[in-house]
């Protein structure tokens, strides 16, 4: 069980963010607290807490957002959710609080996020120091209590020992309430296949099973990893899983895509073809913008140097 909370200072936005989910049919409320009965929408409760945070409008943070997810292999009811969320609330002083309880189903594991404000009716903020060491110190006993996947380093211990068949192999259908098992199960065999020499050609045939890969780069450009997607009409959808976090042979998986690549292109150029036949991935704009200025740049030497030399009188 991993608990996450966000400090924010909108409340709509984090309500927005969700009540998107359930139009989307990828969420619902299973429970409320501390709220008016007479509250039925969406924006009715938008407006209820638009009203409990004017007053505070020169506080920064004005709103709390959770998100508390279980192991795929985690059986939680609905009941057991809104006592979790219960016991968390209470952990951060914000029991008597109104907030609304959704459970998602976007992802292959459950989850579900809890929005709620820490500005009380009189306009007063209650404190969220050490928020951090109570939800840890909570979500270890309620682990505990229900014999839940305990988070931490343990979190790796989800990968599955077992690989999946062929006869597990089918092409993911979204919403899907084991979407990481499912994407875990094609890209497992796809690799496996080693019949690629390019991310492009990876997904080519990943999309055969409504699968995406994409690489994952840091703000500099360096490449950090491969998250996977479900597709829908070739458009991603759902909660993107990261490599690290599949089922199957996750340790290492972006290396072993990146030798697989590696010994494709050898294979191919071994083989004699064209350059247009090679199974070398397409350069990117970025790297043709590069050659083209290193193109420009020599032609721009060369005709600097051939001035020099008519100027000295040397042909």
């Amino acid at each position: 069980m991993v608990s996450k909370v966000s400090r924010g200072h909108s409340v709509s936005g984090a309500l927005h963010y969700n009540e998107k989910k359930v139009q989307q049919g990828q969420a619902r409320i299973i429970g409320t607290a501390n709220l008016p009965q007479w509250l039925s929408s969406d924006a009715e409760r938008a407006q209820f807490f638009a009203f409990r945070v004017q007053r505070a409008e020169h506080l920064r943070v004005q709103a709390v957002h959770m998100s508390v997810n279980f192991a795929a292999s985690d059986r939680v009811t609905e009941a057991q959710m809104r006592h979790i969320a219960h016991r968390l609330m209470r952990a951060m002083k914000l029991e008597a609080q109104p907030y609304v309880l959704y459970r998602h189903s976007d992802a292959g594991h459950d989850h579900f996020h809890v929005v709620s404000t820490p500005i009380t009716a009189r306009g007063t903020r209650i404190d969220l120091s050490n928020n951090l060491y109570r939800i840890r110190e909570e979500t270890q006993k309620i682990e505990q209590q229900y014999d839940l996947q305990r988070t931490g380093k343990n979190r790796r211990s989800q990968t599955l020992s077992t690989p999946p068949t062929v006869a597990d192999l089918t092409p993911v259908q979204y919403p899907d309430s084991q979407l990481r098992k499912s994407i875990s199960t094609v890209v497992y065999h796809i690799i496996g296949q080693k019949n690629f020499a390019s991310l492009e050609q990876l997904n080519e045939q990943l999309k055969t099973y409504q699968v995406r890969a994409v690489r994952i780069c840091n703000p500099q450009g360096e490449q950090k990893g491969i998250m996977f997607t479900a597709l829908q009409k070739d458009r991603a959808i759902g909660a993107p899983i990261r490599s690290s976090d599949l089922l199957y042979q996750a340790p290492g998986l972006v290396k072993r895509v990146d030798e697989i690549i590696r010994q494709q292109q050898a294979i191919g150029q071994g083989k004699g073809l064209r350059n247009e036949e090679k199974l070398v991935p397409p350069l990117s704009n970025r790297e043709i913008a590069h050659q083209r200025a290193f193109k420009q740049a020599d032609h721009l030497a060369k005709a600097h140097s051939l001035n020099q030399k008519k100027g000295r009188g040397i042909s």
